[in-house]
């Protein structure tokens, strides 16, 4: 009768190694294929909001009228509409209605124009990039050691530079002061840079752990 080596006194039974993603979805929460899938909802997610803050303050932007009398420029300001819909170009009778010292008849030399402020938009769309980059660093920051996104960690990063950036004019503001915070678009423009390379640290940070 012969015995295998497995039912001999003392001998040790091996058994064979589980699936190492099976054994880690069994003991740490949101990993495995429901952790991927819902790390890409939540990505796509953040970046329809994002999209989305975009169209409604870049796109749906702010528009000036510009009268140009050879000397100066009167400046009004237009209805907000979509960059694709943009608003008429003013009458001379609407800065008439605001500017007493310009004559009755529009004279030849006169220009009006119809300007886009892009500016006022893309400030906008960074003070809502601010909410939604925290809402995203809440969900996505405690479970980035588990699950390394490059999008959710730059969304994350940027925010806390716009916070950072934000907090500096607001302080230059309050010690200069003016007609409101200096150079928000610049701040702005600071923070996505800042965001940028902190994003790239804690990745080559991450891979260096590995």
């Amino acid at each position: 009768m012969c015995l295998n080596e497995s039912s001999r006194p003392g001998a040790i039974r091996k058994r064979p190694k589980m699936n190492k993603l099976i054994v880690d979805g069994a003991h740490r929460p949101g990993s495995g294929l429901d952790g991927s899938f819902r790390r890409v909802i939540t990505r796509y997610s953040v970046l329809t909001v994002i999209l989305l803050a975009a169209i409604f303050t870049i796109g749906r932007g702010a528009y000036e009228g510009h009268l140009w009398t050879g000397i100066s420029t009167c400046i009004i300001d237009l209805d907000r509409a979509f960059f694709f819909f943009p608003p008429p170009v003013p009458a001379y009778s609407e800065f008439v209605h605001v500017f007493d010292d310009l004559p009755a008849e529009a004279d030849k030399q006169f220009v009006i124009r119809r300007v886009w402020v892009w500016q006022e938009g893309v400030i906008e769309f960074f003070l809502l990039m601010l909410p939604i980059g925290l809402a995203c660093s809440i969900i996505y920051l405690p479970r980035h050691k588990q699950h390394q996104d490059y999008c959710l960690l730059y969304v994350s990063m940027i925010s806390m530079g716009f916070l950072v950036s934000s907090l500096c004019s607001c302080l230059i503001y309050a010690i200069v002061g003016g007609w409101g915070p200096p150079a928000p678009l610049g701040f702005g423009i600071f923070g996505l840079t800042m965001g940028l390379i902190a994003t790239a640290l804690a990745w080559l940070w991450a891979k260096s752990r590995l």
